[in-house]
């Protein structure tokens, strides 16, 4: 059984800093720590000093003593366009830190960092301080009270008001949600709800804190929110309940972040930028859905039951008359794609990223609508949108997931993008079904009208009748849209994106990936509504995402292949590979499915051979020149036919 414990980063000194032209002054300094490759915890930025002191905290626990421990002391560069420094790292195996650390009566360690940049690779470049302990009761009860909001409720009179209650009371929510964080911090599944559910539950209290009244139902919404949480303060078994029960406290964190939703809209600081609760014609109902969702996973989780779903969404409510308008909806013969075998991002990778785009799309922003993900071929945009498409799904908040692929040019129309995303949308609310279904009826053939009169018809005009209705944000993405027809057949489709979507209300966010061709790049940037961000393939988080999930591969090919020794290839193997991948992900999974083979070994040496170059051609071609006997003149004469038709085919997947 694994315990929990406190990794403290306390200091640093002995830096080896050598000041020159872009180090004329004191370096900025942080500290990451990975468990086997996975980022788990960063220290605060110490600015301009060589002796930083951080004392910054995180828990951790493992399931394995053989478990890797890594510290890299960065400069944090305010050069732009330059990745920062890694000036000392260690790698440790967990036991060996604790028996380092249980040596000394304050159970503190000197760690020797060790330089990476190639000039003094190996050699001693500073010394970090920190501290393992056993985490106790004690920790937690003090971690709740340190994690509270350092602030004041106002006191009215000598009673406190509806809204001091709320706000105390959603002080306390947010000081146990902030536990969860900490000490699930592995859990790659609860960890993005919580996170958000923490960021907009915080945002609420400030907005709140001081208004002069709240009504009961709210202040019993939150009451309900401490209840569920109360788990957390069962520090001994915290660790051990989120890995016996994880599906019940996710789906906790789920629900957690649908009330933190409506209570934003509900104070008038959402997507609608105004009061709204007067205008909810079932105000009481959603309170009363959100507070017993909860109630009945708490219920779940004390008794042990066999989980099952309860979420409850304040965005979408079902009504009788979908069968009804559902052959309407027919008539607007939506593209045919198959989600089903597209791939997620690894559990703990791509943290970065995916934190920065959910908290974006959860981020009313006035003038900005459109999220605009670029980067080169095989970077991982894909696996991004559908990981970020699962994330919304999973809180009901999906309006619709479309994905084009050049190979597929029948699903990839650009004609048919907007008919599709109207089709889907119906699934987000009862009164977007309604008013598309009565644009339908008015005109049956909407579904081949120009894709002007489309977007009119099927989206701004039943969106904006429709955005009053709508609590929180409903997220529509669009993957590949490099590869959605040409330059000349998108044309219309761009200018859609470029001049009509921001008319679109708020409440709708649009995450849009691809490569950046020409004719897209142009028209999307310095566009007010289009927030454009690159997906970094240099950075140091990347890097240690393609050394998690080659790790995670060679793990899956030792399992089954148990020849192989217990630590087969090594980490420096693994993070060789990943240096060859040029930070490509593509490069990565390509280079791990040639290795998995009868000779995984041999595999692995060739790849060695050819010099690591990541050129995906290159990688290719050493599939295939070791994938068959080019000495049989049969093969060579047959081989050229069976590419020759596999070429030619109008559809490669058949």
């Amino acid at each position: 059984m694994s315990l929990l414990y406190t990794l403290s980063v306390q200091s640093a000194d002995g830096i080896q800093w050598n000041p020159g032209n872009l180090h004329a002054q004191k370096p900025n300094l942080y500290v990451k720590i990975f468990l086997d490759s996975v980022q788990i915890g960063r220290t605060r930025t110490m600015k301009r000093t060589i002796t930083p002191h951080w004392n910054d905290q995180i828990t951790i626990s493992w399931e394995k003593p053989t478990a890797v421990i890594s510290f890299k002391l960065f400069h944090d560069t305010p050069v732009p366009m330059r990745k920062d420094p890694c000036l000392g790292r260690l790698d440790i195996e967990s036991e060996a830190l604790l028996k380092l650390c249980a040596a000394e009566t304050n159970q503190k360690a000197n760690l020797q960092l060790v330089a990476v940049e190639a000039a003094s690779d190996g050699k001693p470049s500073a010394t970090l301080l920190v501290q393992v302990q056993n985490v106790t009761p004690a920790h937690v009860k003090r971690a709740i009270n340190e994690t509270k909001i350092d602030v004041e409720v106002r006191q009215l009179g000598n009673s406190v008001s509806g809204a001091g209650n709320l706000a105390a009371v959603l002080k306390d929510v947010i000081a146990k949600l902030d536990i969860l964080i900490k000490v699930g911090s592995g859990v790659s599944e609860i960890n993005p709800y919580a996170k958000v559910a923490w960021k907009l539950l915080t945002f609420v209290y400030e907005t709140i804190k001081n208004q002069q009244a709240m009504d009961d139902k709210t202040l019993e919404l939150v009451q309900n929110m401490v209840e569920v949480y109360s788990f957390v303060e069962d520090v001994e078994a915290l660790s051990q309940k989120i890995k016996r029960v994880e599906n019940v406290i996710t789906e906790i964190t789920k629900q957690t972040l649908e009330c933190a939703i409506f209570l934003r809209e509900y104070t008038g600081h959402g997507f609608a930028g105004r009061l709204m609760r007067n205008t909810w014609s079932d105000t009481s109902q959603k309170i009363n859905g959100l507070s017993a969702a909860l109630l009945k996973l708490k219920d779940t989780l004390d008794r042990g039951l066999a989980f099952q779903t309860v979420f409850f969404s304040v965005a979408i409510s079902a009504d009788t008359e979908y069968l009804v308008q559902s052959d309407k909806l027919k008539s607007l013969n939506p593209l045919e794609q198959d989600a089903s075998q597209r791939t997620m991002c690894l559990p703990g990778t791509r943290q970065d990223v995916l934190a920065t785009i959910t908290d974006w799309l959860t981020a009313p922003v006035d003038s900005a609508n459109v999220l605009w993900l670029h980067g080169v071929a095989g970077a991982g945009k894909s696996t991004i949108s559908t990981t970020i498409s699962q994330y919304c799904r999973n809180l009901r908040r999906l309006g619709a997931f479309l994905f084009f692929d050049r190979n597929n040019p029948a699903g990839s129309s650009p004609g048919g993008v907007i008919r599709t995303v109207a089709y889907w949308m119906v699934m987000s609310n009862k009164h977007i079904r309604a008013a598309i279904s009565d644009a339908i009826t008015s005109d049956a053939a909407l579904g081949t009208a120009p894709i002007q009169t489309q977007f009119q018809k099927l989206l701004l005009e039943p969106l904006n009748a429709a955005a009053d209705n709508i609590l929180g944000p409903i997220t529509v993405i669009f993957d590949a849209l490099d590869e959605c027809g040409n330059a000349e057949s998108r044309e219309s489709l761009v200018s859609l994106i470029v001049d009509e979507f921001p008319k679109l209300p708020p409440v709708f966010r649009f995450f849009i990936t691809g490569r950046p061709e020409s004719d897209i790049a142009v028209r999307f940037r310095a566009r007010s509504h289009i927030t454009e961000m690159q997906l970094n393939i240099t950075s140091e988080a990347t890097k240690h995402d393609i050394v998690a999930y080659i790790h995670e591969r060679m793990e899956n090919i030792r399992q089954f292949k148990p020849s192989l020794e217990p630590h087969w290839p090594g980490q420096h193997v693994v993070e060789t590979l990943a240096e060859y991948s040029g930070g490509l992900f593509i490069w990565a999974s390509t280079a791990c499915k040639f290795i998995r083979s009868f000779d995984p070994k041999k595999r692995l040496a060739i790849i060695f051979a050819a010099g690591g170059s990541n050129a995906l051609d290159e990688l290719y071609t050493i599939a295939l020149r070791n994938s068959a006997d080019w000495t049989d003149t049969g093969f060579c004469t047959r081989c050229p036919l069976c590419f020759g038709c596999r070429r030619t085919q109008p559809d490669a997947t058949n």
